[in-house]
């Protein structure tokens, strides 16, 4: 069964009333289900063993990317950011924790591809807030921006300019 949006309205609505830990860990659980679900029947499809043959793989790896798997990034992202914060773990090995935790939940993409979308991600987002520093805008439409927002609210490389010296 892939991802319903009613089913995530009625989630949200329930989050509201649980504390911030519970609901970013049963958040993260649900996007992992749901992408899991979506590729595993194309995985299935594709080989017996679960293996995707070489040209499926390379067609993965450059297909677009569904709303699952693009949540399903945000959510292991925040679960290393420590990791990438460590001075001792190089990001790319980070990067390759990452591919191996999606990779379980069906989501076949290299440790580049991970990185490049959410570098994306990231100018995206902050591009985003400094437009909303300017205009005064009190929200955003983009459907990842409170994700975001969660993952980097403290981060200074995604601070707008005019609210950096504060």
């Amino acid at each position: 069964m892939m991802f319903e949006y009613k089913d995530f309205i009625e989630q949200i609505k329930a989050s509201l009333i649980e504390s911030e830990a519970e609901k970013d860990a049963r958040s993260c659980g649900n996007t992992y289900s749901a992408a899991a679900e979506g590729k595993a029947e194309e995985s299935e499809r594709s080989n017996i063993s679960g293996r995707l043959p070489a040209e499926e793989k390379a067609k993965v790896q450059t297909s677009q990317w569904t709303h699952e798997e693009v949540l399903a990034l945000l959510c292991s992202y925040e679960q290393h950011k420590d990791e990438f914060e460590d001075p001792s773990i190089r990001n790319g090995e980070v990067w390759v924790h990452i591919a191996d935790d999606l990779s379980s939940g069906h989501i076949q993409k290299t440790p580049s591809l991970f990185e490049k979308k959410w570098s994306n991600l990231k100018i995206r987002y902050t591009s985003i807030k400094d437009a909303m520093i300017k205009s005064g805008a009190g929200r955003s439409g983009w459907v990842y921006f409170e994700k975001m927002d969660q993952i980097l609210h403290r981060d200074k490389a995604t601070e707008p300019a005019a609210t950096s010296n504060q």
